[in-house]
């Protein structure tokens, strides 16, 4: 057993629909539990099949679950992959998303019924399929953090969703080829990947989604930094483990630099889209695969203050302290909000007071030197009230 619960794909907004979906679906399910609902009331909430067309069950059948168990599988997945999904949508676009699969997929699922005279069907796990599908189209790349169980042992382990939402769909689609494609809760679990894979697909290739060149076909294509550096890892495990001179081109052919300037060009559409957490991600991964990476000034501010504005300011810091280090051009703001993150976000004083010793005793403006008296007054008090902190740099 496989519980998806985080993931490291960037996560441009806070999954607020995939939380209100959760708290629907399971509110619906309490609702039957505790309320006095007829049979005739229940199969009109229903995916009935043989019955005609119904829309409205194309909706209601896809948050009713047919017990505990049922709904907090399919709730677990959604969470896990709609982080991913509607961190790259936002709340109304993956709402559109997961109503327009839940009624394309019921509707293609109530005309294949036809020709049955009875039974019924209901749940989100075809949609849920759908959403996983999208996300194996995004973020192929991206880690799953999951719990597993091992003869009653648990166990933390990350996978890539990539072989995740492969292993999760190859069953079903196995299940649908060993059954003679009969109709089956596999078939309809496969006929929602389908649409989510088509869907993802779509989005992406009419530029409706921004993945940051680490989607599904780029990675397949290697157009990505992580590919191309697993490209030149491969090689030089070959160069190294020959006996004979390698040819040029067995050798790599992507330096570092290479790489830190193809990743340049991204980050910067990311600075100016206002993607600070993006940027961020795209910055981090790029530094684990060609170690130092040294942003240009205009990039290095952008980054820093993209992230104070998306309160992750502690991650600000390092980007500061590395402006101050190389540049001097506004060594004067960027000390100011430097010290003003140091008191108010990390409890930092003494090292605060260092980095306000670095400002000019003259020349500072009238607000800029209010900001100063105000900060130093501040730190130093904070000092005075016995407040410890860890050493930190100074210029």
């Amino acid at each position: 057993m496989i519980i998806p619960w985080n993931t490291d794909a960037p996560i441009y907004y806070f999954p607020w629909a995939t939380v209100t979906l959760i708290v629907a679906n399971t509110a619906v399910l309490v609702g039957l539990i505790v309320g006095d609902f007829d049979e005739e009331t229940l199969s009109n909430w229903l995916l009935v099949y043989g019955q005609g067309l119904h829309p409205l069950q194309w909706v209601t059948s896809a948050f009713i679950h047919g017990g505990i168990g049922h709904l907090v599988g399919n709730m677990i997945f959604l969470w896990a992959f709609g982080l991913v999904v509607e961190g790259k949508l936002g709340w109304w676009r993956f709402l559109l998303v997961y109503l327009g699969l839940a009624i394309v997929q019921n509707a293609a699922e109530q005309s294949m019924s036809f020709w049955f005279t009875e039974g019924a069907s209901f749940g989100a796990s075809g949609i849920i399929f759908g959403i996983m599908a999208m996300a194996l189209v995004w973020a192929p790349e991206n880690e799953m953090n999951c719990i597993g169980w091992f003869w009653f042992r648990p166990f933390a382990f990350e996978i890539r969703i990539l072989w995740l939402a492969i292993l999760y769909i190859g069953m079903e689609v196995l299940m649908v080829w060993w059954t003679g494609f009969s109709v089956s809760s596999e078939l309809f679990h496969s006929l929602g990947a389908l649409l989510g894979f088509g869907l993802g697909t779509a989005m992406l290739k009419l530029d409706w989604v921004d993945c940051e060149g680490w989607d599904l076909y780029s990675v397949l294509a290697g157009r990505n930094l992580r590919g191309t550096t697993r490209a030149s890892e491969r090689r030089r495990t070959i160069i190294e483990t020959s006996d004979d001179e390698p040819d040029e081109d067995e050798r790599p052919v992507v330096s570092p630099d290479q790489r830190r300037t193809q990743a340049l060009q991204p980050l910067r559409r990311l600075l100016a889209a206002g993607k600070g957490s993006a940027a961020f991600a795209l910055y981090q991964k790029t530094i684990q695969a060609c170690q130092s990476w040294e942003l240009p000034e205009k990039e290095l501010l952008q980054l820093a203050e993209l992230l104070g504005n998306e309160r992750r300011s502690g991650e600000a810091v390092p980007f500061l302290e590395d402006y101050l280090r190389r540049f001097a051009k506004r060594a004067i703001p960027v000390r100011l909000r430097l010290a003003q993150i140091l008191i108010h976000e990390q409890q930092r004083p003494s090292y605060a007071l260092r980095v306000l010793s670095g400002l000019p005793a003259e020349g500072l403006g009238p607000k800029e030197a209010k900001l100063r008296r105000k900060f130093e007054n501040e730190a130093q008090k904070m000092v005075d009230d016995g407040v410890l902190e860890l050493e930190g740099r100074a210029w």
